[in-house]
């Protein structure tokens, strides 16, 4: 609970416990000191619902955090703060979602990694030069899988690099039921 300061604007005392459910709750956000959205009374409360979107190349406006003095401002502000919240929130989990399934790619592409790679060369002009090993001979349908080479990955970044190296194309494919799971009913 943030200190009981009465907004000037709705002569009220905020109270955390009164918000209506599923309605975005407000957090002081330190010493920094903004106006509020509905009276422009300093405030420093973001709404938490769309505080900190992620940026994107296609923004037309900055998206940037919203911030309120009490609920009851908020709650008055709603109707105009609606259609850019729900578009952040949008965002920040198509962001979340497209972070976890590609640590999923990963984690699925090391375990079923297919290269013999004996060693990771990176040059000064930043390429990667993987070079492979000579394959034995296939006695099972799993002989193809291979060790991943973790110990010739200088950084995480490499690493990375290595394992979508030669599966763009399939990615998409050896995730697709997982993909519809986690945008299921966003569009």
């Amino acid at each position: 609970m943030y200190s009981q300061r009465i907004c000037s604007s709705c002569e009220t005392t905020p109270n955390f416990d009164t918000m209506p459910s599923g309605f975005p709750v407000i957090i002081p956000q330190g010493p920094v000191q903004l106006q509020c959205a509905r009276c422009g009374t300093a405030s420093t409360r973001a709404c938490t619902a769309c505080k900190n979107p992620p940026t994107c190349a296609i923004d037309i406006i900055k998206l940037g955090n919203t911030y309120y003095c009490s609920p009851k401002c908020q709650k008055a502000d709603w109707k105009n703060h609606k259609p850019i919240c729900t578009t952040i929130q949008t965002r920040k989990f198509l962001w979340r979602s497209g972070a976890l399934l590609q640590e999923i790619f990963y984690v699925y592409r090391e375990i079923v990694f297919d290269k013999l790679i004996v060693k990771i060369e990176k040059r000064k002009d930043g390429k990667i030069y993987l070079h492979e090993g000579r394959y034995q001979p296939l006695r099972s349908h799993l002989d193809f899988l291979e060790s991943f080479p973790a110990r010739l990955c200088e950084s995480e970044e490499d690493k990375q690099t290595v394992l979508a190296h030669l599966a763009c194309d399939e990615a998409s494919a050896w995730m697709h039921e997982l993909i519809g799971y986690f945008l299921e009913g966003e569009y």
